[in-house]
């Protein structure tokens, strides 16, 4: 049988544990938003110096269009949502709109009133020969 003083010592631990978790989630956001901030940036100076891409250091930049698809502002849902009722096509819809669906009727040439395609651009950083 396991006593007292074990359990006490491993709900320290599991605490310990869940305080450091969080700290690293905290770090982690801020990690992901420093990231999305210096993306932007060298998208921006991209653009404005007409890169499309740039090697240096041993890095590979690459700045491309990356297709999505959203609703319009406004009533989009509302317009998807009476589609959706109106022609049946569930696999439109998840939690999120199906890109997957999306993508295949605008390629057939259907739009889909309550969507959009956007253009969203993206960077693409891969480390090229030795390690750094």
């Amino acid at each position: 049988m396991t006593d007292l003083a074990t359990l006490q010592a491993t709900l320290i631990h599991l605490h310990a544990m869940d305080e450091e978790r969080k700290r690293l989630d905290a770090r982690i956001a801020k990690l992901k938003t420093d990231m999305r901030l210096a993306e932007v940036s060298a998208l921006v100076i991209m653009q404005e110096l007409g890169l499309d891409a740039l090697s240096h250091a041993g890095l590979l930049a690459k700045r491309k269009n990356v297709v999505h698809f959203k609703p319009v502002s406004g009533d989009g849902w509302d317009r998807i949502y009476a589609r959706i009722l109106r022609t049946q096509e569930w696999e439109l819809i998840q939690k999120r709109l199906s890109s997957t669906a999306v993508r295949e009727r605008f390629k057939a040439g259907d739009v889909i009133d309550g969507i959009e395609q956007v253009e969203v651009p993206e960077l693409d950083v891969t480390l090229v020969g030795g390690d750094r």
